[in-house]
C-alpha cells in the first residue's frame, strides 16, 4: 500500500482472513488508508472470548471497537469474523 499514492488519493484495502487484524488495520488507518476484511478465529477470540460456545441465531452480529478498528462476528452457517476501519459500527 505504501507504493501507492495514498497521500494524494483515498484508498480502501480489502483483504482475506490471512491479513485481517486490528494491528495492521490501525497502522493503515494512521496512514489514512481504510481497510476491511475477514479475520481468523485467533483475532476475534481475544475480543469476544470463545465464540464457539455461542449459540447465536443466524444473522446475529456482535461488534466491538478495538482502538481504531471495528472487530465483528456474524453468525452465518458458521461464525464469520471481520475487521474494518471504514465504518465505526454506528451506521
Amino acid at each position: 500500500m505504501k507504493t501507492l499514492l495514498y497521500s494524494a488519493y483515498q484508498f480502501t484495502l480489502f483483504c482475506d482472513n490471512l491479513f485481517g487484524n486490528p494491528k495492521l488495520f490501525s497502522l493503515l488507518w494512521s496512514l489514512g488508508i481504510g481497510a476491511c476484511g475477514t479475520a481468523q478465529h485467533q483475532i476475534t477470540k481475544p475480543v469476544f472470548g470463545n465464540i464457539d460456545d455461542w449459540n447465536a441465531a443466524w444473522g446475529t452480529l456482535r461488534s466491538k471497537v478495538v482502538p481504531t478498528t471495528l472487530v465483528s462476528v456474524w453468525q452465518d452457517s458458521n461464525k464469520v469474523g471481520f475487521c474494518m476501519t471504514i465504518h465505526n459500527g454506528t451506521e
